[in-house]
């Protein structure tokens, strides 16, 4: 049996958008273009289906779920991050939704999206999100508290075709639960990839960056990990000495 989604009354935890200026590339981050449905409603939408303006179900299903404050607390689970809609990555099955998106290649992105999970139970939702060849690994845990809370999630990566294809792919292991989606974006960054910390200039905070974050992905620090390749090392800290002073 479809568990049922609907959520109840109450706050929603809502991060800023770590990155704030630029066009969003996505179509229809928001998921609110689509098919009708009515309140309080999930639709399942399988693989090939490009129902939802600007997405593809790339493999397996989703669900689009409309959650509006008019929705009953029957279950209490989550409500939408904006908006009216969100989708969870999980339908019947672990599903992969997709979109293709043209850039500009060797410029640097970065892919936002607000996170949260169908949780039925103290559980993590976990989360593949792959950018042409890179992918990134994102889990969200369940909070004891209901609707669950959002949080926002992040990637940095430099494009090296004009044309790519972003794709959330579900790795849940619970039967019709899993990680939620909303408010996707995608943005260039300014070009200044050596500015580790985004305040305009290259210099000893962001060379501290890397050094700290030296040998990982970047952690709090992500655009340390300056040519997107998964790990901070000499390529990176070649970048910031190589552009030490204020950004042009």
């Amino acid at each position: 049996m479809k568990f049922s989604k609907w959520a109840a009354a109450g706050a929603v935890v809502m991060a800023s958008s770590a990155f704030a200026g630029g066009k969003n590339l996505v179509v229809n981050g928001g998921f609110e273009r689509g098919p009708a449905q009515t309140d309080c409603a999930w639709v399942l939408y399988g693989a090939g289906n490009e129902s939802i303006t600007g997405w593809r179900v790339a493999q397996g299903n989703v669900d689009r779920e409309r959650m509006t404050e008019q929705c009953p607390p029957a279950t209490e689970v989550w409500r939408s991050f904006e908006g009216e809609f969100t989708i969870d990555t999980t339908g019947n099955t672990n599903g992969t939704l997709c979109q293709a998106v043209t850039l500009t290649p060797g410029s640097r992105y970065r892919l936002e999206f607000a996170m949260s999970g169908n949780c039925m139970a103290p559980q993590t939702m976990p989360l593949t999100v792959r950018v042409g060849n890179v992918a990134r690994s994102f889990d969200y845990v369940c909070a004891a508290q209901a609707p669950q809370p959002w949080v926002m999630q992040s990637m940095d990566f430099n494009a090296t075709t004009s044309a790519l294809e972003i794709c959330f792919v579900s790795t849940s292991s619970f039967y019709s639960a899993g990680a939620v989606i909303d408010a996707v974006s995608l943005v260039e960054l300014p070009p200044c990839a050596g500015d580790v910390i985004e305040n305009g200039v290259v210099d000893g905070a962001d060379l501290a960056a890397v050094l700290t974050t030296w040998g990982t992905n970047g952690g709090i620090y992500p655009r340390a990990d300056t040519n997107a390749d998964g790990i901070v090392d000499g390529n990176d800290l070649a970048v910031v000495l190589g552009g030490w002073g204020a950004c042009p």
